[in-house]
């Protein structure tokens, strides 16, 4: 997970990362082992972001699809 984490954090430097689908439905699980891996990776020019499980955990994909197609119809 911090082979793609680490690189978009340090670019992008967001304040909370979400996490949805099944990793997010685990999130509680492997929240500490994590949070030290990506602190044990990061810059110390970078502040580690607050992980959080996504609103609509499996459904997530889903909703962002629905979403989506719904501001593209709305822009016709």
């Amino acid at each position: 997970i911090t082979l793609g984490l680490v690189p978009l954090i340090t670019s992008l430097k967001p304040d909370r990362v979400i996490l949805g689908g099944p990793l997010g439905l685990m999130l509680n699980a492997y929240r500490k082992p994590l949070r030290k891996a990506i602190s044990e990776q990061l810059p110390d020019r970078i502040n580690q972001p607050r992980l959080h499980t996504a609103k609509y955990g499996d459904l997530s994909v889903i909703h962002g699809c629905y979403y989506y197609a719904k501001l593209k119809q709305a822009r016709r």
